[in-house]
């Protein structure tokens, strides 16, 4: 019987651990978004507005895109 017990306290030891280890990880990034979002800016663009893209040569496209896939109304 010893070798069952400890089978069983084995297993939920470990989904023990695994859940406060889960529950450490969120806390975790909880506090990681708080302390980001703080330095973060909202930046709002009327439709008008115009500004610069700079694209890697591996997201330009190759074939080409007509306007009204660039600009929906």
């Amino acid at each position: 019987m010893p070798q069952v017990e400890f089978a069983y306290n084995t297993v939920h030891g470990s989904k023990n651990v695994q859940e406060e280890v889960q529950l450490k990880i969120e806390k975790t990034n909880k506090k990681y978004k708080a302390t980001t979002d703080k330095k973060r800016r909202e930046k709002l663009f009327k439709k008008e507005d115009m500004m610069m893209v700079y694209l890697k040569r591996e997201r330009i496209p190759t074939e080409r895109v007509p306007i009204e896939q660039l600009n929906p109304d």
